[in-house]
């Protein structure tokens, strides 16, 4: 279901750490690239297949597939789209600060 524009601006999303990486689907025989936003311990969305649509001033649109098992126990898959906002002020601004020296 598509979401208007404008309403997305009104969404207040759910602060998290996002991770793309590769992984095997066991289910495909294939590699595949995974998008994952974790809340503290928890995993709160997955995209598989997942790719960046677009990327500008600390936002990032990325689309995939969300797999979710129904009552019957059979994997359905979205499309989904996840809107991303990038929050750089704390993060880069403290390593910025930080001193790393490779020796050690």
């Amino acid at each position: 279901m598509a979401v208007d524009r404008r309403a997305l601006r009104e969404v207040t999303g759910t602060p998290g750490q996002l991770v793309i990486l590769d992984v095997t689907d066991q289910g495909k025989h294939r590699p595949t690239k995974v998008a994952r936003l974790h809340q503290r311990e928890q995993l709160r969305a997955e995209l598989r297949d997942v790719a960046v649509v677009w990327l500008n001033e600390g936002r990032v649109t990325l689309t995939g597939y969300e797999q979710v098992s129904n009552v019957a126990g059979q994997i359905i898959e979205y499309r989904q789209s996840l809107q991303i906002t990038l929050d750089t002020g704390q993060v880069f601004s403290e390593l910025a600060k930080r001193k790393v020296n490779p020796n050690q």
